[in-house]
């Protein structure tokens, strides 16, 4: 799993994304995560993604696109989101329970 977050220092959103970020990527599950941050700034890597606002995270598994999230805040809602794309296939039924649960999935 390749996780790539685009920032801009300028952005609003993405100044609180980004310390939600930080919460959330403490987590045990979540440390070894392979991620990238990526300026907005760099023009040649926003374009080849698609990517138009900072705060976008796109999650990679396989090499296949398998999530876009634009500008999410909030730390639980991105763990959830963090966790049910990064985790193995025999994890991803108990997140998708809890997701269905929270309303969220």
């Amino acid at each position: 799993t390749v996780v790539l977050f685009f920032s801009s220092p300028t952005d609003l959103i993405w100044e609180s994304q980004n310390e939600a970020l930080k919460l959330v990527l403490r987590d045990a599950e979540l440390a070894k995560l392979a991620r990238f941050q990526i300026d907005m700034a760099n023009s040649q890597l926003t374009e080849r993604f698609a990517v138009k606002v900072a705060g976008t995270i796109l999650i990679f598994k396989g090499g296949q696109e398998r999530i876009r999230s634009n500008r999410m805040t909030k730390p639980d809602v991105l763990r959830k989101m963090l966790l049910l794309h990064s985790a193995p296939k025999s994890a991803k039924n108990n997140y998708r329970k809890i997701l269905h649960q929270c309303h969220l999935f």
